[in-house]
């Protein structure tokens, strides 16, 4: 527990130093991992907030975790967008084409919530295989959401060998994301999304 308060300190430090770019990827990934769950519902095409952003920040902090004000007006702003235009952040995707191992994920990993949060671009119509490569025991929930918020997999699993398999099908050709959320002392190791023949 200590050690997630002392990264998302970090974050919260760097959020206030770093490029707008990267602080705005931060952002994306805690606002994916720690707040779009509870909002993921309210894509209206319409803002529905009369106030000043800065009236939200302490429920942006009980649910999102340390947050300098900085990251809570981003936190705001990347609810307003989905709320606006239906759509997350820009956050790059990770290159796909290649097993992606744990360097490779960190990115896309939110040292407070210890939840990934991954781009998974636009992937054509048809059916993936999701392998994930674990070190440790305990639960994951495995989550495929669409473009338009909806989720296609969504599925607590416990973790008991060290390779996880799941198949997906696609029947849309717009952006996916996929977020795992690891309970308990479950490290991710490797991840691979291949299609099938």
């Amino acid at each position: 527990m200590i050690f997630r308060w002392v990264c998302a300190a970090l974050i919260v430090l760097l959020a206030a130093v770093l490029p707008p770019a990267v602080a705005s990827s931060l952002a994306t990934l805690r606002f994916g991992t720690a707040c779009a769950k509870c909002h993921e519902g309210e894509c209206s095409g319409r803002l529905s907030f009369a106030r000043r952003p800065e009236a939200a920040y302490e429920h942006i902090r009980q649910y999102a975790g340390p947050t300098d004000d900085e990251l809570a007006r981003l936190l705001y702003d990347a609810l307003e967008q989905m709320k606006a235009d239906c759509s997350y952040g820009a956050l790059p995707a990770p290159d796909l084409s290649q097993p992606l191992n744990a360097d490779d994920l960190a990115p896309y990993l939110d040292a407070w919530s210890g939840a990934y949060f991954l781009p998974l671009s636009t992937l054509a119509p048809g059916s993936y295989k999701l392998t994930i490569d674990f070190t440790g025991g305990g639960r994951v929930r495995v989550e495929v959401i669409d473009g338009d918020f909806d989720p296609f997999i969504d599925q607590c699993i416990t973790v008991e060998i060290s390779r996880l398999e799941v198949d997906i099908t696609l029947t849309t050709n717009q952006p996916h994301y996929l977020r795992l959320q690891p309970r308990g002392p479950v490290t991710v190791d490797q991840l691979r999304l291949t299609r099938q023949p």
